[in-house]
Protein backbone atom coordinates (compact mmCIF):
# COMPACT_ATOMS: atom_id res chain seq x y z
CA UNK A 1 0.00 0.00 0.00
CA UNK A 2 1.70 3.08 -1.23
CA UNK A 3 0.78 6.70 -0.89
CA UNK A 4 1.11 9.02 -4.23
CA UNK A 5 2.49 12.45 -3.44
CA UNK A 6 1.80 15.54 -5.38
CA UNK A 7 3.91 17.82 -3.53
CA UNK A 8 7.53 15.95 -2.13
CA UNK A 9 7.14 18.27 0.65
CA UNK A 10 3.97 16.84 1.67
CA UNK A 11 3.65 14.48 4.35
CA UNK A 12 0.86 13.04 5.32
CA UNK A 13 -0.30 12.43 9.01
CA UNK A 14 -0.35 8.78 9.91
CA UNK A 15 -0.76 7.10 13.24
CA UNK A 16 -0.70 3.52 12.33
CA UNK A 17 0.64 1.43 9.56
CA UNK A 18 -0.96 -1.49 7.20
CA UNK A 19 -0.58 -3.73 9.44
CA UNK A 20 -1.50 -1.98 12.83
CA UNK A 21 1.35 -0.79 13.65
CA UNK A 22 2.51 2.18 15.43
CA UNK A 23 4.18 4.73 13.51
CA UNK A 24 3.40 8.53 14.94
CA UNK A 25 2.27 9.70 18.25
CA UNK A 26 -0.39 7.84 19.90
CA UNK A 27 -3.90 10.87 20.11
CA UNK A 28 -4.02 12.17 23.17
CA UNK A 29 -7.22 9.95 24.01
CA UNK A 30 -7.94 7.90 27.19
CA UNK A 31 -8.63 4.40 26.81
CA UNK A 32 -12.37 5.26 27.28
CA UNK A 33 -12.66 7.34 24.41
CA UNK A 34 -10.34 5.34 21.96
CA UNK A 35 -12.81 2.09 22.99
CA UNK A 36 -15.89 4.17 22.74
CA UNK A 37 -14.62 5.21 18.92
CA UNK A 38 -13.92 1.18 17.91
CA UNK A 39 -17.47 0.74 19.17
CA UNK A 40 -18.59 2.91 16.76
CA UNK A 41 -16.79 1.14 13.90
CA UNK A 42 -17.59 -2.35 14.53
CA UNK A 43 -21.70 -0.61 14.89
CA UNK A 44 -20.68 0.46 11.58
CA UNK A 45 -19.70 -2.42 10.03
CA UNK A 46 -22.21 -4.42 12.01
CA UNK A 47 -25.12 -2.09 10.38
CA UNK A 48 -23.37 -2.10 6.65
CA UNK A 49 -23.70 -5.68 6.29
CA UNK A 50 -26.97 -5.90 7.99
CA UNK A 51 -28.50 -3.28 5.65
CA UNK A 52 -26.78 -5.00 2.83
CA UNK A 53 -28.53 -8.36 3.48
CA UNK A 54 -31.92 -6.66 3.76
CA UNK A 55 -30.85 -5.22 -0.11
CA UNK A 56 -29.95 -8.70 -1.25
CA UNK A 57 -33.83 -10.20 0.11
CA UNK A 58 -35.62 -7.10 -1.34
CA UNK A 59 -36.47 -5.33 2.02
CA UNK A 60 -34.11 -2.11 1.44
CA UNK A 61 -33.15 0.00 -1.25
CA UNK A 62 -29.76 0.77 -3.16
CA UNK A 63 -27.16 0.27 -0.24
CA UNK A 64 -23.26 1.25 -0.76
CA UNK A 65 -21.46 -0.25 2.03
CA UNK A 66 -19.28 1.45 4.48
CA UNK A 67 -16.71 -2.03 4.68
CA UNK A 68 -13.00 -0.55 4.35
CA UNK A 69 -14.18 3.05 5.43
CA UNK A 70 -15.21 2.71 8.94
CA UNK A 71 -12.33 4.11 10.66
CA UNK A 72 -12.76 7.75 8.22
CA UNK A 73 -16.19 7.77 9.17
CA UNK A 74 -15.95 7.79 13.15
CA UNK A 75 -12.27 9.79 12.58
CA UNK A 76 -14.05 12.48 10.84
CA UNK A 77 -17.40 12.85 13.18
CA UNK A 78 -15.13 12.45 16.40
CA UNK A 79 -13.68 15.96 17.13
CA UNK A 80 -16.63 17.80 16.08
CA UNK A 81 -18.88 19.97 18.83
CA UNK A 82 -22.83 19.61 19.02
CA UNK A 83 -23.18 22.50 17.57
CA UNK A 84 -21.39 21.65 14.08
CA UNK A 85 -23.11 20.41 11.20
CA UNK A 86 -22.44 17.25 9.07
CA UNK A 87 -23.23 16.70 5.64
CA UNK A 88 -22.97 13.39 4.33
CA UNK A 89 -23.22 11.09 1.55
CA UNK A 90 -24.69 7.94 1.65
CA UNK A 91 -21.37 5.69 3.17
CA UNK A 92 -20.62 7.61 6.32
CA UNK A 93 -23.47 6.01 8.67
CA UNK A 94 -20.82 5.92 11.44
CA UNK A 95 -20.30 9.55 11.21
CA UNK A 96 -24.21 9.49 11.67
CA UNK A 97 -23.76 7.11 14.79
CA UNK A 98 -21.13 9.35 16.23
CA UNK A 99 -23.14 12.41 16.35
CA UNK A 100 -26.18 10.85 18.15
CA UNK A 101 -28.59 9.50 14.76
CA UNK A 102 -30.91 6.52 15.70
CA UNK A 103 -30.21 3.41 14.17
CA UNK A 104 -33.93 3.23 13.53
CA UNK A 105 -33.63 6.67 11.71
CA UNK A 106 -30.92 5.02 9.51
CA UNK A 107 -32.88 2.28 8.93
CA UNK A 108 -35.84 4.12 7.66
CA UNK A 109 -33.74 6.37 5.49
CA UNK A 110 -32.73 2.97 3.05
CA UNK A 111 -36.43 2.09 2.47
CA UNK A 112 -36.36 5.59 0.75
CA UNK A 113 -37.72 7.46 3.22
CA UNK A 114 -36.64 10.54 5.77
CA UNK A 115 -38.48 9.82 8.89
CA UNK A 116 -40.74 12.28 10.42
CA UNK A 117 -39.00 12.06 13.58
CA UNK A 118 -35.42 12.99 12.17
CA UNK A 119 -33.36 14.38 14.81
CA UNK A 120 -32.87 18.15 14.35
CA UNK A 121 -30.68 18.56 17.17
CA UNK A 122 -27.74 16.63 16.31
CA UNK A 123 -26.87 19.05 13.57
CA UNK A 124 -26.67 16.05 10.49
CA UNK A 125 -28.74 16.90 7.20
CA UNK A 126 -30.62 13.64 6.10
CA UNK A 127 -28.22 11.31 3.62
CA UNK A 128 -27.59 12.57 0.50
CA UNK A 129 -28.04 10.32 -2.38
CA UNK A 130 -27.40 12.47 -5.59
CA UNK A 131 -23.35 12.82 -5.69
CA UNK A 132 -21.73 16.23 -4.31
CA UNK A 133 -24.61 17.97 -3.82
CA UNK A 134 -24.02 18.07 0.06
CA UNK A 135 -21.24 19.60 -0.23
CA UNK A 136 -22.97 22.82 -1.14
CA UNK A 137 -25.46 22.33 1.63
CA UNK A 138 -22.48 22.50 4.02
CA UNK A 139 -21.16 25.15 2.50
CA UNK A 140 -24.47 26.88 2.82
CA UNK A 141 -25.05 25.90 6.90
CA UNK A 142 -21.70 27.29 7.08
CA UNK A 143 -22.19 30.55 5.68
CA UNK A 144 -25.57 30.76 7.34
CA UNK A 145 -23.90 30.58 10.99
CA UNK A 146 -21.24 32.32 9.58
CA UNK A 147 -23.65 35.63 9.12
CA UNK A 148 -25.86 34.87 12.19
CA UNK A 149 -22.44 34.66 14.34
CA UNK A 150 -23.14 31.51 15.49
CA UNK A 151 -19.51 29.15 16.76
CA UNK A 152 -20.18 26.50 13.74
CA UNK A 153 -18.52 24.32 11.74
CA UNK A 154 -19.87 22.80 8.99
CA UNK A 155 -18.58 19.49 8.12
CA UNK A 156 -19.58 18.00 3.77
CA UNK A 157 -18.02 14.58 3.14
CA UNK A 158 -18.00 12.85 -0.37
CA UNK A 159 -16.06 10.16 -2.29
CA UNK A 160 -13.23 10.81 -4.60
CA UNK A 161 -16.01 10.31 -7.85
CA UNK A 162 -17.65 13.26 -6.36
CA UNK A 163 -14.60 15.50 -6.92
CA UNK A 164 -15.58 15.58 -11.00
CA UNK A 165 -19.08 16.89 -9.66
CA UNK A 166 -19.06 20.77 -10.90
CA UNK A 167 -21.58 21.02 -7.38
CA UNK A 168 -17.79 19.67 -5.28
CA UNK A 169 -15.97 22.70 -6.63
CA UNK A 170 -18.23 25.23 -7.08
CA UNK A 171 -18.74 24.53 -2.81
CA UNK A 172 -14.94 24.54 -2.82
CA UNK A 173 -14.97 27.87 -4.87
CA UNK A 174 -17.68 29.37 -2.63
CA UNK A 175 -15.71 28.37 0.53
CA UNK A 176 -12.69 30.14 -0.46
CA UNK A 177 -14.06 33.44 -1.71
CA UNK A 178 -16.45 33.97 1.40
CA UNK A 179 -14.30 32.42 3.95
CA UNK A 180 -17.20 30.03 5.17
CA UNK A 181 -16.29 27.96 8.65
CA UNK A 182 -16.54 24.98 6.26
CA UNK A 183 -14.17 21.55 6.15
CA UNK A 184 -14.51 19.44 3.07
CA UNK A 185 -13.56 15.67 3.46
CA UNK A 186 -12.77 13.53 0.51
CA UNK A 187 -12.56 10.08 1.22
CA UNK A 188 -10.87 7.74 -1.59
CA UNK A 189 -13.52 5.02 -1.66
CA UNK A 190 -11.95 4.16 -5.08
CA UNK A 191 -15.33 4.02 -6.02
CA UNK A 192 -15.18 6.48 -8.61
CA UNK A 193 -18.32 6.94 -11.27
CA UNK A 194 -16.75 9.07 -13.91
CA UNK A 195 -12.87 8.09 -14.94
CA UNK A 196 -10.06 6.30 -13.54
CA UNK A 197 -8.43 7.97 -10.30
CA UNK A 198 -5.25 9.67 -11.83
CA UNK A 199 -7.20 11.32 -14.01
CA UNK A 200 -9.96 12.08 -11.51
CA UNK A 201 -7.72 14.67 -9.45
CA UNK A 202 -4.24 15.14 -8.55
CA UNK A 203 -4.19 14.57 -4.55
CA UNK A 204 -2.79 12.05 -2.55
CA UNK A 205 -4.74 8.77 -2.20
CA UNK A 206 -3.75 5.68 0.09
CA UNK A 207 -3.69 2.68 -2.85
CA UNK A 208 -6.07 -0.51 -2.15
CA UNK A 209 -4.90 -3.38 -3.90
CA UNK A 210 -8.05 -5.52 -4.08
CA UNK A 211 -10.27 -2.31 -5.31
CA UNK A 212 -7.17 -1.06 -7.39
CA UNK A 213 -8.63 0.60 -10.81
Amino acid sequence: MAIQQVDPGMVPYQILDTEGKLVGKMPDLSAERLLALYRYMQLGRAFSNKIIALQRQGRATTFGSLVGQEATAVGLAAPMQPQDWLATSYRELASLMVKGMPLATLVYSFRGFTAENFPPEIHCLPIQVVIGTQMLHAVGLAMAAKISGDPVVAVGVCGDGATSEGDFNEALNFAGVFQASSSMVTISSLFMTSCSRPLNARVQARDRPWWRR
